[in-house]
């Protein structure tokens, strides 16, 4: 099943409140941590210079993106 990106950022509270928001709309979702920090992420809970990234389903993108963006994910 192919996924799409819904949501990045480099603050991990702010992608746990994007995925509790998915979660409460029943819309499965995968985190993806990617750039040169990662390592940094997962020991010290700092971004340095990572991301995180939402994944959804391809077929539940529209409704991801519009439930993010209702709760103000994307101003």
């Amino acid at each position: 099943m192919e996924k799409r990106s819904v949501f990045d950022t480099s603050d991990s509270f702010r992608a746990d409140m994007a995925e509790a928001r998915l979660k409460s709309n029943e819309i499965p979702y995968e985190r993806q941590t990617f750039g040169a920090g990662t390592h940094m992420v997962m020991v010290f809970e700092k971004s340095g210079s990572s991301g995180i990234r939402i994944l959804v389903p391809e077929d539940c993108a529209d409704e991801a993106s519009s439930a993010l963006e209702a709760a103000g994910f994307y101003q």
